[in-house]
């Protein structure tokens, strides 16, 4: 019997996504790196090799829009704390 590529839980995804964006954030990985290191630890998901295709597709979707969001977000913190953290009043 072959073995077959599942999600611990039905959050692991969007965790593990969240994973990924901190080890391209932090660690300066690629994307496709940063996906290899975070399901092959195993705390989010069963058999990563087995991983079908357009689950593949999906989860490097859900990737690319939290890094989007991150992107976003950092943009609005530079407004907002950028100055107070450089010393101007």
């Amino acid at each position: 019997m072959r073995a077959m590529f599942r999600w611990h839980c039905k959050t692991s995804d969007v965790a593990a996504a969240t994973m990924v964006v901190a080890r391209v954030w932090l660690k300066r990985m690629n994307v496709d790196q940063a996906i290899n290191e975070t399901l092959r630890n195993g705390r989010h998901c069963t058999n990563p090799d087995e991983m079908p295709e357009t689950e593949r597709d999906r989860f490097r979707l859900l990737v690319e829009e939290k890094l989007q969001k991150a992107k976003e977000s950092t943009k609005h913190a530079d407004r907002f704390v950028g100055p107070l953290c450089r010393g101007a009043s």
